[in-house]
């Protein structure tokens, strides 16, 4: 029992090449003292470098022999690897002590029936016979029946999964709808079917026609009535210069999803998940307009 420094098998070692000349030595001293390896469970590898990357190397060089007589007095040995932490080696923890406490299966032996007592058992079975009928009137007289009705109600609690996740999908698609109309950054599921949001979208409506109405008084009547700021030459350079591609999805990615689309309908979440199909159009739109 102990460090060996050496290997048996072609799987003791991971991380550095492994030659049959490392594996010979071993095997035949095993086999010339006639020891075989007692039963091992945890860690495969009981040793490492504590190496980073492909430097790392597991090796299994600890071991416990035995030979015939230590198997005939301790049949149950078994040797227990556990992690080695921050050693480089792995605690081993010896046992002579089965822990398996296996229940013998039952057999039925012939010469049973040569007792006089074989008579008493032959009666009691026949006496329970009459009970075993009649459960299986109860509980089991048509399994295959229960069968198809228990694959009818699997089937069905499938299908209502399936109908969950299509509410699922079509309660996000009426959330998000809600959210662009209503035009609040705060609403929250659950809160879809209230009065409160549908008002809002109502009062949005409202605010917008009431909005314009009063933008057109304010914003273009002193524009009409008297002369405004010039621009300067700075003004003039920038809306002069050239656009490219790159300056248009930049200003994109800088408007919320959720606005309130333009003339094309279009919100800029629709423009974002498809500028790598659009943007070249963009492109020759702008070039044509500038």
């Amino acid at each position: 029992m102990g460090d060996f420094n050496a290997i048996v098998s072609m799987d003791d070692r991971i991380g550095s090449p492994v030659r049959l000349h490392d594996i010979f030595p071993k095997k035949q001293c095993m086999d010339a003292c006639q020891l075989t390896e007692v039963k091992t469970v945890g860690r495969h590898f009981t040793w490492n470098n504590k190496q980073d990357g492909e430097s790392r190397v597991f090796t299994r060089i600890d071991r416990v022999l035995s030979n015939s007589l230590w198997d005939d007095k301790f049949p149950t040995t078994e040797a227990m690897y556990l992690p080695e932490g921050t050693y480089d080696y792995s605690p081993m923890i010896l046992s002579t002590t089965s822990h398996n406490s296996q229940k013998k299966p039952f057999r039925f032996y012939n010469t049973w029936t040569s007792s006089s007592n074989m008579f008493r058992v032959t009666q009691k079975l026949k006496w329970i016979k009459g009970d075993l009928r009649s459960l299986n009137k109860k509980g089991y007289s048509n399994v295959e029946a229960l069968k198809l009705v228990r694959q009818k109600q699997l089937l069905e609690i499938s299908e209502e999964k399936a109908t969950a996740e299509s509410y699922r999908i079509a309660n996000d698609n009426l959330l998000s709808f809600l959210h662009q109309t209503a035009k609040v950054q705060w609403l929250e599921k659950g809160d879809e079917n209230s009065r409160l949001f549908h008002q809002s979208i109502k009062q949005r409506r409202k605010h917008n026609a009431i909005h314009l109405s009063r933008m057109l008084r304010t914003s273009f009547n002193p524009i009409i009535m008297e002369r405004g700021p010039k621009l300067t030459e700075a003004h003039k350079a920038m809306l002069t210069c050239d656009l490219s591609v790159s300056d248009v999805n930049r200003v994109l990615d800088d408007i919320p999803s959720n606005k309130t689309p333009g003339l094309d309908v279009f919100n800029s979440h629709f423009f974002k998940i498809t500028w790598e199909t659009i943007k070249h159009d963009f492109d020759a739109a702008i070039a044509e307009f500038f």
